[in-house]
């Protein structure tokens, strides 16, 4: 979302983080805006039984939006699922920028929709729809998602935008494409238990929808990305 010459504008800190670091603590008071340059994040709620991921970050997509937010506080952790450089920058400093640059604040608007779109289509889902529906749905957003990225050139290991995930989204030759992600990681993007995960994935498998290959998920796009799939969960 932001420029080279943004991030200059703003007095961005580049800052490096492990993985499993986390970068803010849901309910902390927003002082920050984010830009990843390289790596992974989840954005994430605990439960008690288990954690929610609200969705995953990927390199030249931003989180910590809610700073612009009158009282701005978390609306979820944030934790680093790889080795991870991220662009740092100030609220106070974000909103003067947005102030100077109508274009630039449009976008940011726009971004906003989008997630708000995704979370409520998302929210519905969970409620609504039955475990199946609910990974299909779920694996063809990131599907469409990272692929695009990857042939769009953004994830490749020549380029400082690399990304963990869409390196692993191999393609086979009658089009399918291994989902990576574990039944672990599809459990806490839902909401669900694993073991719901584990067994809906062996129904859609024998039902075609999936296809199941030495422990390994793989999907065939076969319908077109929800709202917004252009920005990240």
């Amino acid at each position: 979302m932001l420029s080279a010459e943004h991030l200059a504008a703003a007095h961005a800190r580049l800052r490096r983080y492990p993985a499993k670091h986390t970068i803010y603590w849901e309910g902390e008071p927003g002082s920050f805006f984010y830009q990843l340059q390289a790596g992974a994040v989840r954005l994430y709620s605990c439960g008690q039984r288990q954690d929610f991921i609200h969705s995953l970050v990927f390199p030249g997509e931003t989180f910590g939006e809610t700073v612009i937010g009158t009282n701005p506080v978390a609306l979820s952790s944030a934790e680093t699922l790889t080795d991870t450089v991220v662009w740092v920058v100030q609220r106070a400093e974000l909103l003067e920028l947005l102030r100077q640059h109508p274009a630039l604040h449009a976008k940011f608007t726009r971004r906003m929709v989008d997630l708000l779109s995704f979370h409520t289509h998302m929210r519905s889902n969970t409620t609504l729809l039955p475990a199946a529906e609910q990974i299909l749905q779920l694996v063809n957003y990131y599907a469409h998602k990272m692929l695009a990225r990857r042939n769009e050139g953004s994830c490749q290991p020549d380029t400082a935008q690399q990304c963990s995930f869409c390196e692993r989204l191999s393609e086979s030759a009658d089009g399918y494409l291994c989902v990576p992600f574990t039944r672990q990681q599809i459990a806490d993007m839902l909401g669900l238990r694993v073991e719901t995960v584990m067994r809906t994935v062996k129904e859609l498998d024998a039902a075609g929808r999936l296809r199941l290959h030495e422990h390994k998920l793989y999907y065939r796009l076969s319908q077109p990305a929800l709202a917004g799939s252009d920005s990240p969960a």
